[in-house]
């Protein structure tokens, strides 16, 4: 008997957690069958040695080996636990006991004053119109001898790289992710004692635009901010047990270096005559840098900073390149695969100066590589896709992107002639790293290809938050997360991504319960706003023929409020708020789910029905607006007003059919979708009631979808 796999908070390991009560799970294995645990018992330790016990659960009876909570002293921040499990499993002839290897947890930074640094950011930040240059900072720091341990926790308004001594700190990407900046930002905890030496030590780092500055959705920029900004202080305890801090302050010195540009879906640029030689190493002359200061943005604070809830983004699997020529003679490169991901290449013989180009797409089209499935009319865009570099002259460098991801499987590469060797050009996949947990096969190979495809668009859409592609948008749209939540729970186990995710709705949901269409929602830069909104209507000043997107712009723009568009709210899209928890808790069985999000659930279905009794002045002459039933009018049972995309992207309309189909939705809201949704979410919100034993609000919403049931009937 072996028991395995020991997770808290459903990692390995974990450095920097910030629940007050952390779950536990285990594996047991056996070499008999039929086995079932019949108690457990965990114990927990100050220290390795397991000389000062701190927790034990006692000898519990039961089959629970998931999401057992901590019951022990109130944890405090940077405590680390060792624990272990001791089990009992037995079948009809045969009892064994055993117990694990011991395992370990470490707590976050868990109140405000344990933060000892300060919000930074360069000075010289103003070229909003454009893509500006990736920041880079570094500061020196003195470790005395006898060093114990050293840890680092870092977040960013963008995207952060760092490096120690010269040393990348991490392999996770695209961090501290995306959330609600208004109301959390994630941060990172790494242990860093391995990169320090005794004296001095350099600690450098990189900003992206990522989400907080870059472009997403439609065309949208700057949705947070105009300014990246870093927070990070590294803890240096001793073996004297005293504790040293190293801070993000005004010591911090920037410059910019060779990514001249760097948005997540345009790309990046790479001038290596840009990048300074060494910076990332000790006693690099910085004495041409620039002082950082202390930033005053609104949203750099620090009591809503929280541990990163969800699994890293890591780079997977790799592809490697088939070079080809086209029938325009163009050379491209064929993957084989379409992923989300970049290109890390390596380049002989070019000349200084030389540049590389390589976009990238997903289709061949007449034998040509083809943009056209990707460039609809709303995302004709400068640049999009697409990595340039710029050589250094060396007889062989190596290039990878930092701060972006494209979907393709191809790249057309332009400026460069030498030969193509295997390994030269490979095509990495990155995305959440949720641990694979189901397969299907059969003897039917078209089946076993659909299988596949649809992992891939797992893969390809779960980069810490899901999105609706990995090319265009990459807006995490709820409608795209509902319809597919419980596929992506028989591939992998996305509990933990779906746990941080739908806490977001929490954030982002509108006074009256309505919620947007992504999650995350986008522009929050209020000044953006209104100059993109200012922009839009110059463009369309004295255009005698309006085309159907400037249309349906022109739409969203006249009817929005200061909270949301005319768009946001539709049935099926905002129904991921009671959808995927509770689809969440049906798969695993955590109710933790359910609690964080029950009572946004419940404001959402109130907001639909408040909706339904609106009247629609095209469907006054239905008969459940002239009939009532138990002193109500049956109108209010049937949603039959606002905006919603309904069945969207049918495969037998074309683009231009949508747009139509859509104007159309805006001015006559059909009730089929919408009213089904209103059922159904109801249902399910009184399902959630009853598993957290709220027992009179499960009745009255069990009781309300029967009613909207019988009407739709």
């Amino acid at each position: 008997m072996i028991i395995d796999d020991l997770k808290v908070e459903y990692r390995k390991n974990p450095i920097g957690i910030d629940g007050a009560a952390p779950r536990f799970s285990w594996k047991i294995q056996s070499d008999y069958n039929n086995m079932i645990q019949t108690s457990y018992q965990i114990l927990a330790y100050a220290d390795e040695a397991t000389n000062s016990l701190v927790w034990d659960s006692g000898i519990v009876e039961s089959s629970q080996s998931q999401q057992v909570r901590w019951a022990g002293a109130e944890l405090k921040s940077m405590e680390r636990v060792f624990w272990k499990v001791k089990a009992e499993i037995q079948n009809e002839s045969i009892k064994e006991n055993s117990e694990s290897e011991l395992a370990f947890f470490e707590m976050g930074l868990l109140k405000e004053k344990d933060w000892h640094c300060d919000w930074i950011e360069p000075l010289e930040q103003s070229d909003y119109m454009n893509f500006q240059p990736a920041p880079i900072l570094r500061r020196e720091f003195s470790v005395k001898p006898g060093l114990r341990s050293a840890k680092i926790y870092q977040t960013a308004h963008g995207l952060y790289e760092f490096w120690i001594n010269g040393k990348q700190g991490t392999d996770e990407k695209f961090k501290p992710g995306f959330t609600c900046y208004q109301s959390r930002t994630q941060y990172q905890v790494y242990d860093i004692t391995e990169y320090l030496l005794e004296g001095q030590n350099i600690w450098s780092v990189a900003l992206g635009d990522g989400w907080w500055r870059g472009t997403l959705g439609g065309s949208s920029r700057n949705n947070w901010g105009y300014k990246l900004q870093f927070l990070g202080q590294i803890v240096l305890t001793y073996e004297d047990s005293a504790v040293e801090y190293v801070c993000s302050d005004t010591q911090f010195k920037y410059s910019y270096g060779g990514i001249r540009v760097c948005d997540l879906r345009a790309g990046e640029v790479f001038d290596t005559e840009k990048e300074p030689l060494g910076w990332k190493e000790i006693g690099f002359d910085d004495s041409t840098w620039k002082q950082v200061v202390k930033t005053e943005d609104m949203y750099c604070v620090k009591d809503n900073l929280i541990a990163s809830k969800s699994v890293p983004v890591l780079e997977k699997e790799e592809f490697e390149a088939k070079p080809f020529y086209d029938a325009a003679g163009e050379l491209v490169l064929d993957f084989g695969q379409n992923i989300a991901g970049y290109v890390r290449m390596k380049l002989r013989g070019c000349k200084k100066g030389q540049k590389i180009v390589l976009q990238h797409g997903e289709d061949i089209k007449d034998g040509k590589f083809s943009m056209e499935n990707l460039m609809a009319e709303m995302f004709v865009e400068e640049r999009f896709q697409i990595i340039e570099y710029i050589c250094s002259g060396d007889e062989e460098e190596i290039y990878c992107p930092t701060f972006a991801v494209f979907g393709f499987r191809y790249v057309k590469v332009t400026g460069y002639d030498g030969e193509i060797m295997p390994g030269d050009f490979v095509a990495v996949a990155v995305y959440s790293a949720l641990e694979e947990t189901g397969d299907f096969v059969c003897s039917n190979p078209l089946i076993n290809q659909l299988v596949k495809n649809s992992r891939w668009s797992q893969k390809g859409n779960y980069l810490d938050v899901p999105t609706d592609c990995p090319t265009r948008e990459r807006s995490p749209w709820t409608g795209d997360s509902q319809v597919y939540c419980r596929t992506a729970a028989d591939f992998m186990n996305v509990y933990p991504f779906f746990e941080k995710w739908m806490q977001d709705f929490n954030f982002d949901q509108l006074k009256n319960g309505k919620f947007k269409n992504t999650i995350p929602s986008g522009s929050r830069n209020l000044e953006e706003n209104k100059r993109a909104k200012a922009a839009f209507f110059e463009s369309i000043a004295g255009k005698e023929d309006l085309s159907m997107t400037d249309y349906m712009i022109l739409k969203m723009y006249s009817d929005e409020t200061e909270d949301s568009g005319v768009a946001d709210g539709s049935s099926g899209w905002s129904d991921a708020a009671v959808i995927n928890p509770y689809t969440m808790y049906l798969c695993y069985g955590d109710r933790q789910i359910i609690e964080n999000q029950y009572e946004s659930a419940a404001k959402h279905v109130e907001y639909m029905f408040e909706r339904a009794k609106n009247a629609n002045p095209n469907r006054e002459q239905a008969p459940e607006y002239h009939t009532w039933t138990y002193g109500e009018l049956d109108a209010d049972y049937i949603w039959d007003t606002e905006f919603h995309w309904g069945e969207w992207l049918e495969a037998d309309v074309g683009t231009a059919g949508e747009m139509e189909r859509m104007m159309e939705k805006f001015t006559n809201a059909d009730p089929e979708v919408p009213t089904a949704f209103l059922c159904y979410s109801t249902r399910l919100v009184g399902e959630m009631a009853h598993i957290l034993g709220r027992d009179d609000e499960a009745k009255l919403y069990f009781e309300k979808s029967e009613r909207v049931k019988r009407m739709f009937n």
